[in-house]
């Protein structure tokens, strides 16, 4: 098997020759924003411009090393969750209901009690819409 796959401490040779400086300039600019560094911010500015795809700066977020892929809660900037909001924790997998009138909040959604409906269970149920919890 090729070392590239086996060896901890394999570091890819990346050669843009012949490549516009402009293009370069570009994808730099869009993996930079990404937070990444190092070898992973070579590997995209590589992989956009050969590509000529945008779209991959996104795909390389998700080698970062960030917990969890932050859940798809959040975006990973220099290894850290930046949660959305209503989520927290370390890898955002953690919600926050805000205000459960007539419920209560679980798993970060709101749970309401028998006889009231939506996401913060202030409206009334109708009878085709009551349920148990």
């Amino acid at each position: 098997m090729d070392l590239s796959y086996t060896d901890p401490n394999y570091t890819p040779v990346y050669s843009l020759d012949g490549y516009s400086a402009d293009i370069i300039a570009s994808a730099t600019t869009l993996c930079e924003k990404q937070g990444l560094t190092g070898t992973l911010l070579k590997g995209c500015i590589y992989d956009v411009v050969v590509s000529n795809d945008t779209a991959l700066v996104d795909q390389e977020t998700l080698k970062t090393g960030c917990p969890n892929q932050c859940s798809g809660k959040g975006r990973c900037v220099n290894n850290t969750c930046q949660c959305a909001a209503g989520w927290s924790a370390e890898d955002c997998h953690v919600g926050s209901c805000g205000n459960c009138y007539h419920g209560n909040c679980e798993a970060g959604f709101c749970q309401c009690h028998i006889g009231w409906d939506g996401v913060d269970c202030s409206q009334k149920a109708t009878c085709d819409k009551v349920r148990r919890t």
